[in-house]
């Protein structure tokens, strides 16, 4: 699936598809808030009194040059996490071409085996 461009509506959108997509990868246990915590609990206090959608995992933002997509995930120990990290990253990229996005990968956790 292509996204040459994304509005701010459809960012949305991409952010959930890219959750699916990490979550995908051969080795990703979890895909966690790449918001700080603080935000996460301010966006779930005002979710729930329905000021705000639910909010996505992984963030989208849309620059100039391309989105810039973050996201923290959670390795299983059985694999190797640099290269987890690295697959997780050609999905999200593949997944948005042909924009040129940044993608920066986080691990949170390494879970045992």
């Amino acid at each position: 699936m292509t996204h040459p461009t994304q509005s701010p509506t459809d960012s949305g959108n991409l952010a959930a598809e890219l959750t699916e997509v990490i979550l995908a990868v051969d080795g990703v246990v979890e895909v966690y808030p790449a918001k700080p915590l603080w935000k996460t609990a301010v966006g779930a206090v005002l979710n729930s009194l329905g000021a705000v959608a639910e909010p996505s995992p992984v963030t989208v933002r849309d620059t100039d040059t391309g989105p810039e997509i973050h996201a923290r995930i959670a390795v299983s120990g059985d694999h190797s996490t640099p290269d987890v990290t690295r697959s997780v990253a050609a999905a999200v990229r593949r997944h948005v071409e042909p924009a040129a996005a940044t993608v920066r990968i986080t691990v949170a956790r390494i879970t045992a085996g």
